[in-house]
This record gives structure tokens, sequence and C-alpha cells, in this order.
């Protein structure tokens, strides 16, 4: 090769040598460049504070991990933070609704607590009405016991009261039997067709144109009412089967000489009591507890003597001390 082959070719390979070196330096600057306006911000950044140098910023640059690190440390304790936060939020989400709803159930029954006091308020006012109305009550009542009291003070008992139920009637048959007598011999006289000396009833007047017999006055059986049956027409009286009354007989009810009805027999007890039922057109009312009647055989009792003198009378009850 000679010398100017050779020159040429060393010509060309050191131009191609400073093309070559041309373009990286081309390329490596246009790097550079851009390398250092995207580490700008390096310099204001309070962490990193690089200073303008592209050596300064690589350092600045090696810091990064680190502070990436802890950043993403922090940003994952900042989520934990959030999650146990919007927990709390659920879970006072959910106490705030149940607080709600014991809310509402207080509400309500402090609204059904003010309906029974309304109505407990009402109730005590009622009570406090029937207590003052009972109290009045009590209070005529307690005057018409003290009235009843001291009428019964002059009452007698139900062993006086029997006492003196025999004993009239005691003195009632001896009366009966008495005026049967005169009555007999005053008939007997009639019937001989002589004017009787003597009037048709002890301590009467005589007259001689009286030359009629004389009724002989039935038996009365006198007993005590002890108890009245309105609603099935009956009445008990102090009679048994040693008395004189009669099942098969009706008898007129007289008390004080006033005729108060007519009465069957139902039933005639060996303990001391008779049943009577009262008769249809018999007041019912006027027979009452505890009062004394006599009762005549109807079939025995003139006509003129079955209905009273005078309208009959309600009598009121004999009560015993």
């Amino acid at each position: 090769m000679n010398k100017t082959a050779s020159l040429a070719i060393r010509i060309v390979a050191i131009l191609a040598a400073a093309g070559a070196g041309y373009f990286w330096y081309s390329v490596q600057s246009q790097g550079l460049d851009v390398a250092m306006e995207k580490t700008k911000w390096f310099q204001t950044d309070p962490e990193l504070r690089s200073g303008p140098e592209f050596s300064q910023r690589m350092e600045a640059a090696g810091k990064l991990q680190g502070i990436l690190a802890e950043k993403r440390k922090t940003l994952e304790e900042v989520s934990a933070a959030k999650s146990a936060a919007e927990q709390m939020v659920s879970a006072r989400d959910a106490k705030i609704s149940e607080l709600n709803d014991e809310k509402n159930r207080l509400e309500g029954d402090r609204i059904e607590a003010l309906r029974k006091r309304d109505e407990l308020v009402k109730s005590t006012r009622d009570a406090e009405n029937k207590a003052a109305h009972a109290e009045g009550e009590l209070e005529s009542a307690t005057a018409q016991i003290a009235k009843l009291n001291a009428q019964i003070g002059g009452m007698k008992t139900q062993e006086e009261c029997d006492a003196l139920v025999a004993k009239t009637n005691a003195a009632v048959d001896e009366k009966e039997r008495a005026f049967g007598s005169y009555a007999q011999l005053r008939n007997w006289v009639v019937r001989q067709g002589l004017v009787p000396p003597f009037g048709a009833t002890p301590g009467e007047t005589i007259s001689t144109a009286d030359s009629q017999g004389v009724n002989i006055v039935p038996e009365k059986i006198q007993t005590r009412v002890v108890s009245v049956d309105r609603k099935n027409g009956l009445v008990a009286v102090t009679l048994g089967t040693n008395d004189k009354i009669e099942s098969d007989k009706t008898y007129v009810v007289e008390r004080d000489g006033a005729v108060l009805g007519s009465v069957g027999v139902s039933n005639i007890g060996e303990n001391g009591l008779t049943v009577l039922s009262i008769l249809p057109g018999t007041n019912q009312a006027l027979f009452n507890r505890e009062m004394i009647i006599s009762l005549v055989p109807a079939a025995e009792l003139p006509a003129a003597r079955t209905t009273s003198a005078k309208p009959p009378v309600a009598v009121a009850p004999v009560v015993a001390k």
C-alpha cells in the first residue's frame, strides 16, 4: 500500500471517529438536558434539597428510595388508619341506628305510659265518684239501720213470738170451745121452738124477735211466717204434723181482723215446718217474714167473713232482736 492510500484511510478513520464522538456527545447532551430538566424540582424539594449540578442531583436521587419506602410505609399506616376510621364510623352509625330504635321504642313506651296514666286518672276519678256515692248510700243505710234498731228495741224475739203464738192459740182454743158450747146451747133452744133467753153472742142484748141459730165460730190456727217465696207463690209457717192443719183443706189467712187471702197446703213437715201455696187472687205482697197470721178453714167460715171489711194492708214483719 502506498502512503497516499494509507493516509487516506487514516483520515477516513479519524473522520469516522470524530463523527461517532459527535454523535455520542449529541445524544448524551440531549439526555443530560432532559435529565436536568426532569430533576429540576430536586432543588426545591424540602427533603432532597439538591444543588444545581448534575452530580448533586444524582446524589439526591440516591435518597429517593429511602424516602419512597418511608412514604409507602406512611401511606400503608394512613390506609390502615382510614380503614379503622371507616370501621369506627360504621360501628358508630350502627350504634346511632340502634339508639334511634331504642329512642323510638322509649317514645312508644312513653306514649303508652301517658295513655295508661290518663286511664288511671279517669278510673281514679270514677272510683272517687263511686266511693262518694257509696258513702252517701252508707250514711243513708246507717241512718235507716239506726231507725230500724230503734224500732227493733221494742220488738220481741222469735222465742217470745213463738211463746206468744202458743199462748194465743191456747186462749183462742179455749174461747172457741166456750163459744161453741154457748152456740150449741142457744141452737138447741131455737130448735125447741123457743126464744133464747140470751143473745146470739155472750153479752149481747136479748131480742124476743131473735129466734135464729148461731153459727159456731170455726177454729183458728195461729202461726208465724218463716219465709216467703214470691217467685213460686209459697209461704213457710211454723206448723207440723202435730198441729191441727190438714192437707186437703183451703184456709183463709187473717191478721188483725183483716183477710189477707187464701192458701192451700202443699206439704206438712214433721220438723214443725209447713209449706202453704198462695192461691190465685191473693196479693203475695201482703205476706212477710216473721208476721203472725191466723189460718181459718174456708169451708167452715161464714160467707160474710171470707172477705175483709176493709182493704187489706201490707203488714211489716216482726224482726227478732
